[in-house]
């Protein structure tokens, strides 16, 4: 049973079929060089890219957060209530 590779997870395709790494994952890359430089540790420098895979996670977590209830205070001063918008009983 062969497992996917999960540095394949973050490159996508351009119509010519070329790999494209995107700029989130070339400024994690350039992080975890630098910091885990001349130390050949690959479990460090893994555990150090998937921590700042999670912190990226994290803040687009936030960002939508903070999107949805922006939105749902507009909506609330402009008198159109959202139809997601949680009433208490």
């Amino acid at each position: 049973m062969q497992v996917a590779d999960p540095q394949s997870c973050t490159f996508s395709f351009n119509p010519k079929g070329v790999k494209i790494m995107h700029h989130t994952e070339r400024v994690i890359e350039d992080l975890v060089r630098a910091t885990c430089k001349g130390n050949n540790d690959i479990r460090s420098a893994y555990l150090m890219r998937e921590s700042l895979r999670c912190l990226v996670r994290l803040a687009k977590t936030e960002k939508m957060m903070e999107i949805k209830s922006n939105s749902l205070k507009l909506s609330c001063n402009t008198g159109k209530l959202s139809s997601t918008m949680y009433t208490a009983p």
